[in-house]
C-alpha cells in the first residue's frame, strides 16, 4: 500500500526534505483543454455560427475553473511550507519574484500582441465582439497593463476580444499577494486566519443570494455590501481555502486519506461526478463550495499516483501541463484561427461534424501555441526564476 508521506515522516532538524505531489500537471492540462471546448462553442456564436452549447459542457467547464483555484490554493500552501521546511525560512521578495517570472512575461505578451497586432488585422476581428468592447478600449488597456482583468467586468468594460479569459490570471495574481503577506506575517495563525476568510466566504454567499431573492431596503450601506459580497466571491477565496485546508489534511497523514486510494471508491466518485455534470446539477446557494468539494477529492486521488485507476502523472500529461500555461495565454487564437481558415474553405460550420472538427483543431492549434511558448519565452523565464528558488531536497515517491 502507497504510504503518506508528511514532515513528521522525514528525518531532520530545522531543514526537512519536502515530499512530492503527483498528478497536478495532468489535472491541469485536462482543465485548460475543457476551457478550450468551451470557448470554441462561444466563439462560433460570437461569428454567427451557433451551435447549442450541451449543458454538461457547460458543467465541466465550472469544475474546469474550479481546478485553477482550488488546485493554486493547494500547491502555492504547499510551497509556502515546503520553503519553511527546506530552508528554515520564508523569503517573500523571492516568493513574488518567482509568481512574477512565471506569470508575467507570457501574459504581457499576449497583451502586447493582441493591442498592437490583433486589434489592427481583419482576420481576427470579431464584429459582434468589437462593436460594443471599441469604446472602452483604452479604459480596458490601462486596467490590462497595469494587471488587473479581473476588474473589467466592475468597471463596466463589455467582454474584451482575446483577453477576457484572463481574468483568471488577475484573480490568481492577487491570491498570490494575499497569501504571502499572510504567511510571511502571520505564520503562526495562518490557518485561523484562512478559516476566518472562508467562513466570511460563505456569510457573504449567503447575503448576495438573500439579497436577490428578498426585497432589501437600498441605501449606501446595502449597496457597497453587495458590491463587495459580489467581489469576494467573485475572488474565489472560500475555493483558494479549500485547497489550502486540502493540502493540510493532505500533509496530516490522516488514516482516513486511505479511502482515496481505493479503486472502488474512484469509481464510484467518477460516477456521480459523470452524474453531476450530465446533468448540470448544482446549488442555488454555495454554488463554488459543493463543485470544490468533488475538486478536492479529485485531487487527493492524483496525488496517490500509485493507486489512481487514472495515471494523472503519466509523463506525456505532465508535460502537456508544463506546456498549459501557454495553451490557456493563446488559446483563443487558436480557435479564431480555426474558425476563420474553414470558414474560407467553405465548411458549413452549423453542421454537428464541423463543430467537432472546430474543437479537435483548436485543442491541437493551443497546444502547439503552448509548446511554442514554453520552449521560447517561458523557459528563458523560468531558467532565471531559478535565481530566487529557495535550495530543496525533494524526496520523489
Amino acid at each position: 500500500m502507497e504510504r503518506i508521506e508528511t514532515y513528521q515522516d522525514i528525518p531532520g532538524n530545522d531543514k526537512q526534505a519536502v515530499p512530492r505531489i503527483h498528478g497536478l500537471d495532468g489535472l491541469r492540462f485536462f482543465s485548460f483543454l475543457v476551457v478550450v471546448i468551451n470557448h470554441a462553442y462561444a466563439y462560433l456564436e460570437y461569428y454567427g455560427y451557433p451551435h447549442h452549447k450541451p449543458p454538461y459542457i457547460i458543467s465541466i467547464g465550472v469544475f474546469a475553473i474550479q481546478y485553477f483555484f482550488a488546485g493554486s490554493g493547494f500547491l502555492i500552501t504547499y510551497m509556502l511550507y515546503a520553503e519553511k521546511a527546506s530552508s528554515g525560512g520564508f523569503h517573500l521578495g523571492k516568493f513574488y519574484m518567482r509568481r512574477i517570472l512565471r506569470i508575467w512575461p507570457g501574459y504581457y505578451i499576449l497583451v502586447l500582441l493582441t493591442y498592437f497586432v490583433v486589434y489592427y488585422l481583419d482576420f481576427f476581428t470579431i464584429p459582434s465582439l468589437y462593436n460594443e468592447f471599441l469604446p472602452f478600449k483604452k479604459e480596458a488597456m490601462l486596467l490590462f497593463f497595469l494587471f488587473l482583468p479581473q476588474l473589467t467586468p466592475f468597471a463596466g468594460i463589455p467582454r474584451v476580444p482575446y483577453l477576457a479569459h484572463t481574468y483568471t490570471i488577475g484573480i490568481e495574481e492577487q491570491f498570490y499577494i494575499i497569501w504571502g503577506l499572510l504567511f510571511k506575517f502571520f505564520n503562526r495563525y495562518f490557518f485561523r486566519i484562512i478559516l476566518f476568510l472562508f467562513l466570511i466566504g460563505l456569510l457573504l454567499n449567503g447575503f448576495v443570494y438573500f439579497y436577490s431573492q428578498h426585497a432589501i431596503p437600498e441605501n449606501k450601506a446595502t449597496r457597497f455590501l453587495y458590491f463587495f459580497a459580489r467581489y469576494y466571491n467573485y475572488s474565489r477565496i472560500t475555493t483558494f481555502c479549500m485547497g489550502a485546508f486540502l493540502y493540510r489534511y493532505f500533509m496530516s497523514g490522516h488514516s482516513s486519506l486511505t479511502i482515496f486510494r481505493s479503486a472502488l471508491f474512484q469509481i464510484i466518485f467518477y460516477t456521480g461526478v459523470a452524474y453531476i455534470v450530465y446533468s448540470n446539477y448544482s446549488t442555488a446557494l454555495f454554488y463554488d463550495e459543493f463543485k470544490n468539494i468533488f475538486i478536492c477529492c479529485l485531487l487527493l486521488i492524483a496525488a496517490f499516483k500509485n493507486s489512481s485507476i487514472i495515471n494523472y502523472s503519466h509523463p506525456f500529461l505532465v508535460y502537456l501541463g508544463k506546456i498549459s500555461y501557454g495553451v490557456y495565454l493563446f488559446h483563443l487564437f487558436a480557435i479564431v484561427i480555426i474558425i476563420r481558415f474553414m470558414d474560407k474553405a467553405h465548411f458549413q460550420l452549423s453542421l454537428f461534424s464541423n463543430l467537432i472538427l472546430v474543437i479537435v483543431g483548436s485543442c491541437l492549434l493551443s497546444i502547439l501555441f503552448g509548446i511554442i511558448s514554453y520552449h521560447t519565452v517561458e523557459t528563458w523565464f523560468l531558467r532565471f526564476k531559478q535565481r530566487f528558488d529557495f535550495k530543496r531536497t525533494v524526496k520523489r515517491g
